[in-house]
């Protein structure tokens, strides 16, 4: 089974060889690096030429975006699995893609694993695992998307339902991940291991990006989730304008109980199962 690793990268001479030295110091050695360049011009370019024999497909020029760039990296994958490990990521272990290939291998039928991620803060002085145990139903994924640099799908996936919108420019990822679980039940398996590490900051960390992400999230609730939008637009009432209230509502063991019966019937539940590493 070959792996094809997607790097995306712009101006990123501090950090992209730490990531493909994650990549090249592998344990497991069935794979491809594809590297997307938007165009650097910060001496990127010289440390990507160290590694060129390690390199299966490079190309440095311009793109409409970080999804414009991962999208020609879909376009030039040949290995059955895919994962997106960009600049400023890396594997949190030498044995990662190991231990994902016996997962995969034992489970012929699956085209979608995750696992967990390491979050580094941005003055990467503490960090946080983020967990996906709780992914379970379609609700799930609409609170939490699951980060990419911990997702491997079969390339099929994408030719199945097409390559990343453009109709997203923060969220194309979420959107994917939700046509695949939610919308066609994609069979899937939780790893629970970390996967990756990233460093929080980038496309996030600005008032006016966050703003974007609010309004792709409102449209991503909208196009998948229309049926159940009166519970989410209470939600926000209640929140927005009882406070504690709110709180006292929210984590009452009553209204607990009423929400993870209402989630955990059989037509919410993803396919999803969790394997042992």
């Amino acid at each position: 089974m070959k792996i094809s690793i997607i790097t995306v990268c712009f101006n990123a001479r501090d950090t992209i060889e730490e990531t493909f030295l994650s990549v090249t110091n592998q344990s497991y050695k069935n794979v491809e690096l594809i590297v997307i360049d938007g165009g650097s011009t910060d001496g990127t370019l010289e440390i990507i030429n160290k590694y060129k024999d390690k390199i299966s497909y490079f190309v440095s020029e311009p793109d409409d975006g970080i999804y414009d760039a991962m999208n020609k990296g879909i376009k030039t994958a040949s290995g059955d699995f895919i994962i997106f490990l960009n600049a400023n990521d890396v594997f949190y272990d030498e044995n990662v893609l190991q231990k994902v290939s016996d997962a995969l291998n034992e489970n012929p039928e699956v085209k979608f694993l995750f696992g967990d991620t390491d979050c580094i803060s941005e003055d990467k002085k503490s960090s946080q695992i983020m967990t996906y145990e709780k992914m379970k139903n379609k609700f799930s994924i609409m609170c939490d998307n699951i980060c990419h640099q911990s997702i491997f799908y079969h390339r099929s996936l994408f030719k199945k339902f097409g390559i990343y919108s453009d109709e997203f420019k923060i969220y194309a990822d979420w959107d994917f991940n939700v046509k695949c679980l939610v919308q066609n039940n994609v069979a899937s398996i939780y790893l629970p291991i970390v996967i990756s590490k990233f460093q929080l900051g980038g496309l996030c960390s600005t008032v006016w990006i966050r703003k974007v992400c609010q309004k792709e999230k409102k449209a991503l609730v909208k196009k998948y989730y229309y049926e159940y939008s009166f519970l989410v637009s209470g939600n926000n009432f209640l929140k927005n304008n009882f406070g504690i209230s709110y709180k006292w509502l929210t984590n009452s063991s009553l209204c607990k109980k009423g929400l993870n019966l209402f989630v955990s019937q059989e037509k919410y539940k993803l396919n999803i199962k969790k394997v042992s590493p």
